[in-house]
This record gives C-alpha cells, structure tokens and sequence, in this order.
C-alpha cells in the first residue's frame, strides 16, 4: 500500500501488517495492489480528507423557529488560530453563515459564526447540527445538538 499524504514530496509505503497513522489534517490518497497466489492483481485508489475536529455551541442554548440570527462558537485545538477561519466557506448542515457585512468577518476571526434562523427547517426538538469550514485550506468539522421551541 501506498500512501501520499498533505503537501508530501514522496510516497509513503506501507508493508502488510503494519499501521500508517493520517495524523495531519488534509488530503491523503491511498493505493492498495492485491495480488493473490495465482499473481492476479487489483489495484484499489481512495482519496480521504482528515480534518481537524472542533467544538460547537450554539448561542443561545435553545433555537425558537422563527426570524432572527443564532451565534454559533467554534473552538480549534491547539496549534491552530481562528483569525484564519474562512467565512466563505463555513456552513451549519449545509447552510451558508452570514455574510452581508464586515463585522460577520471580523467576528468569524473570533471563531464567531452568525446564522439566520429561518434558513433552517426545524423538525424536531432536539437537532444535531454540523459546522464545516476551512481554515488555511483545510476543512475542519465540529457536531452539536441543540433544543428547538417551535
């Protein structure tokens, strides 16, 4: 097997039996070749995204159904800084955060993320949602369950 990971310059190969940890966040692809004792070979190809996992609250801690914005906080782990989050990018279950004006960037910079309520479809009185955003080009995810009031 074989594996290229982020930015790398060379292949990595991994013999049978042995571990290869994705331990950067990025694009690695994997290239496995079977062959069996007859020296038929397949040959396999996957591309695998590692992101860096975040943590998300919601403010406030109950979202009512109808208009209005919610404030989501993103936490990074350490090494990583959030003046580089990208709002462009950043989503909540597929849906695109505010950014009708520069204070939207300036508090995503503060890992402050503003979505309107009436974007969503409320179903249920206990949601789980997803942040997705990139930061310096690599996506980061972060999940959290949230109270609705209808």
């Amino acid at each position: 097997m074989t594996v290229t990971g982020p930015n790398a310059t060379s292949e990595n190969i991994v013999v049978n039996g042995t571990d290869f940890t994705f331990d950067k966040p990025g694009v690695y692809n994997v290239t496995v070749i079977a062959t069996n004792a007859a020296g038929l070979s397949t040959t396999i190809q996957k591309q695998f995204v590692v992101y860096i996992p975040v943590t998300v609250e919601v403010k406030p801690n109950v979202i009512k159904g109808n208009k209005g914005v919610f404030t989501v906080h993103v936490g990074l782990p350490e090494g990583f800084n959030s003046k580089d989050f990208n709002l462009n990018t950043a989503t909540l279950n597929g849906v695109k955060a505010l950014t009708s004006n520069s204070g939207y960037y300036n508090q995503a910079k503060l890992g402050q993320f503003k979505f309107e309520r009436s974007d969503f479809t409320w179903t249920t009185s206990d949601v789980t949602i997803e942040f997705r955003c990139y930061i310096n080009g690599y996506l980061v995810v972060g999940q959290t369950t949230v109270k609705v009031h209808q």
